[in-house]
């Protein structure tokens, strides 16, 4: 709860008061336990502690603001978090930049979703599964079922630039692609998708079964009543 980001703050306070050093590992714990209870702000002000009295930030403190601000839909903060992060650091981490994907893919902005993937060779970054599926879930989330499969293959055209990339497609990028096509009740969409899924050698997930089934749930008239008409 809420009581949990307080004591931690409290008991980096009484660190100080007994004269024990609180190092940049202790300020990333507490930055984490403010944004776990979704304290953005709360983390915010101890980042912009340490950058103006030290100790300076590590990777992993960057990540966990950006991640935090993500999970709040706050995509402008992370985005701004991130840039810090390149400046100080010199160079993300590919976390860090797929924290940011998911911001934007939240916020159901796929243009600047496809922006920072397309920005990762820039950065020095290899695009892994994460990258791609976060992109793609951004298009799913503000696009139809064929506009969806569209992007895949965009991606897919474009994953080739780089060097393999593991385990993608995979069975959580076929969710995302079913996913449309199940809130539509596109049943014969879902279960084509399955099906080449299957003949790529992709093992189905209970994500992949959820699509399947809400598609029958959302199928209009339902299966079950066309029978009876």
């Amino acid at each position: 709860g809420a009581g949990d980001s307080a004591r931690a703050e409290w008991w980096m306070s009484e660190m100080r008061e007994h004269r024990v050093e609180t190092d940049v590992v202790t300020f990333t714990a507490v930055i984490h336990a403010h944004l776990r209870v979704g304290s953005t702000a709360a983390a915010e002000k101890l980042l912009h502690q340490m950058l103006a009295k030290g100790p300076q930030p590590s990777a992993l403190t960057y990540g966990s603001v950006i991640g935090g601000f993500a999970a709040a839909r706050d995509a402008q903060g992370a985005e701004y978090w991130y840039l810090q992060m390149v400046r100080d650091a010199g160079k993300p981490d590919v976390p860090a930049h797929n924290s940011l994907l998911s911001a934007w893919a939240k916020c159901t902005d796929a243009i600047r979703a496809d922006h920072w993937l397309q920005r990762m060779p820039a950065c020095s970054l290899q695009p892994d599964e994460t990258s791609y599926n976060t992109t793609l879930d951004a298009h799913a989330r503000c696009t139809d079922g064929e506009g969806v499969e569209q992007q895949f293959a965009a991606l897919r055209g474009n994953s080739k630039g780089f060097e393999a990339v593991e385990r993608w497609p995979s069975a959580i990028t076929y969710a995302i692609l079913m996913r449309p096509w199940a809130y539509q009740g596109q049943s014969g969409q879902v279960e084509r998708l399955w099906q080449e899924m299957l003949s790529i050698g992709i093992k189905p997930q209970a994500c992949n079964m959820w699509a399947l089934l809400q598609s029958f749930a959302e199928a209009k008239p339902p299966r079950s009543q066309a029978a009876l008409a």
